[in-house]
């Protein structure tokens, strides 16, 4: 199965909400047009090129750029991680520090 470009589909579902038939209609149209313009490309530049330049019964991509496309990185879930272990390290220590807790050797009490 084909992998969809997610902030792609976002933005276009962005403008969708109590349509009626004749905006189903075109917006059935558009994506038809989605498909064939852009999601048809071969690689990364064609892509932000056909979604830059795309233009279709007044529909375009505004600020597309703004948003990644990319999956997020083991390095950066693993910083992610980090980070959030610092922070509950940190309250840890206040909170001992303030006597609401007791540490005794690796345990919390």
């Amino acid at each position: 199965e084909e992998e969809i470009d997610v902030p792609l589909v976002t933005q276009f579902n962005s403008n969708s909400g109590h349509d009626t038939i004749e905006e189903l209609n075109t917006r059935r149209l558009i994506w038809n047009e989605i498909e064939e313009e852009i999601l048809s490309c071969s690689d990364q530049h064609e892509f932000y090129s056909a979604v830059h330049s795309f233009d279709y019964e007044g529909f375009q991509f505004v600020d597309f750029y703004e948003r990644s496309n990319e999956d997020f990185t083991f390095s950066y879930i693993w910083c992610i991680y980090a980070i959030v272990w610092g922070i509950e390290k940190f309250d840890l220590t206040i909170a001992e520090q303030q006597g609401k807790i007791e540490k005794k050797g690796a345990f919390i009490v």
